[in-house]
């Protein structure tokens, strides 16, 4: 075992070593500033935006039918997925509960449990938890029995 994890070090360091950087410093802060220049000229244009939006009250198609053009190049859209701040309360932060249950095991499940509201979909979710876990473990113990056995 000793023998693959010094190999694969040494294979690891000697990547490192081949590997030389193919860009020049000055090209890179050259590509830094024209990006940081593209994104300040975005950031005052969505100020413009909310400056108008605040000050005459307009929604969205009404600041669509009054200016377009900059609705179009900021590719603004009326319909805004917000996925883990709109609090749906069918998953903790909007992580499934097979997920909480693989990473973090019974910690997990507990999360789950105190975070959710009670109901069906507390349990399916707590369901899918124990199912993450027992996953999860199973995973270890293979990986486990594995390296064992290489040595």
């Amino acid at each position: 075992m000793k023998y693959y994890l010094s190999l694969a070090f040494l294979f690891f360091v000697m990547n490192l070593w081949a590997v030389k950087p193919t860009t020049n410093p000055e090209d890179i802060l050259q590509k830094f500033d024209e990006s940081s220049i593209i994104i300040d000229q975005e950031l005052e244009a969505l100020q413009q935006i909310n400056q108008k939006v605040l000050e005459e009250n307009l929604d969205y198609t009404s600041l669509q039918a009054s200016d377009a053009a900059l609705v179009n190049d900021l590719n603004l859209s009326s319909s805004v997925d917000i996925g883990i701040l709109k609090g749906d309360s069918d998953k903790p932060l909007g992580i499934p509960g097979f997920v909480w249950g693989f990473c973090l095991g019974l910690i997990g499940i507990l999360i789950i449990y105190l975070a959710m509201d009670e109901g069906p979909e507390r349990k399916k979710q707590v369901r899918n938890g124990v199912y993450g876990c027992l996953v999860g473990v199973l995973l270890s113990v293979l990986l486990q029995v594995v390296i064992l056995s290489a040595q």
